[in-house]
């Protein structure tokens, strides 16, 4: 869990400016009308450290699978941890920069059903 928090704030400080780099100049601004921003290894230095933390954030929450299924509920200790584990995997998914249109919506197609487990476990289990 902590490697895939290290590499998703690193992703973060990357994306915007945070951490020097030289020659690059890569922002993940919202505006993506702005292309002179765009450097292309900017943009896949901080993909392959959004795709570090989707890893490490997909073998966390695999260690909490019995035999390949996700448990009815999870450990009142660390539902947490859990389902945030779970919620910055869907987030992370959403801000990889620079994939083509169909990679782009199968991308946001599964943080949505990420969300939507979310969302139903908190309905089955709302303590």
């Amino acid at each position: 869990y902590e490697l895939a928090e290290v590499a998703q704030q690193m992703y973060e400080l990357r994306s915007y400016g945070k951490l020097p780099e030289k020659g690059s100049r890569y922002k993940a601004d919202d505006d993506d009308d702005d292309e002179d921003v765009v450097d292309v290894k900017g943009a896949a230095r901080c993909n392959s450290m959004a795709l570090k933390s989707l890893t490490f954030y997909g073998q966390f929450i695999e260690s909490y699978h019995e035999g390949g299924k996700v448990p009815n509920k999870i450990d009142n200790d660390s539902v947490r941890v859990y389902l945030t584990a779970r919620l910055n995997r869907a987030r992370l998914r959403t801000k990889l920069r620079g994939l083509g249109r169909d990679e782009t919506v199968e991308a946001h197609k599964l943080a949505l059903r990420e969300y939507e487990w979310i969302s139903d476990y908190g309905k089955r289990n709302p303590e």
